[in-house]
């Protein structure tokens, strides 16, 4: 019930960015398009940024990645920097490029995002053939978990295993 009060007001709450609802089936260059949207919009706004997540949901990964793209860039977005390192971590949208998404994960942990910080913890510790990446992926889980993220908490109580 929670989750879909919280649907209903996103959706409603949608249109005051664009003075119109978008419609997810839009994906060309239409006035009610994802893509349009992208390019018109300031991403300084709180809604602008989740606008790449339903873009993505949709299909639409190209403006995916331009709303994330706007997003890390002029509004400095941790969330959008996670977005696009899962994107060319994937492939979607984009040719997979495993060290650009370690970079933007890193930029994002290093900007003080928890979720990035844990996620590059992880990772890192899945590489942990030696001292120096594990010592690292254990800082990054201990900044995360200092922020309050039970995940990192969990995971260092288990020694990081």
């Amino acid at each position: 019930m929670r989750a879909a009060a919280v649907v209903v007001i996103v959706l409603l709450a949608a249109p005051a960015i664009g003075g119109e609802a978008l419609s997810p089936r839009a994906t060309d260059e239409s006035e009610l398009s994802y893509a349009r949207f992208a390019e018109e919009h300031d991403p300084s706004h709180p809604l602008f940024c989740m606008y790449g997540y339903f873009a993505s949901k949709t299909g639409d990964h190209a403006t995916a990645h331009r709303i994330f793209e706007r997003c890390a860039a002029e509004a400095h977005s941790g969330a959008a920097l996670v977005y696009l390192s899962m994107f060319y971590e994937e492939g979607i949208g984009a040719p997979r490029d495993p060290v650009k998404a370690e970079a933007l994960m890193r930029q994002a942990a290093e900007d003080g995002y928890s979720v990035a910080q844990y996620n590059l913890g992880a990772a890192l510790l899945k590489q942990s053939g030696d001292p120096a990446t594990r010592a690292e992926a254990l800082r990054w889980l201990a900044a995360a978990a200092a922020q309050g993220d039970a995940d990192a908490a969990a995971l260092l109580e288990k020694g990081g295993v």
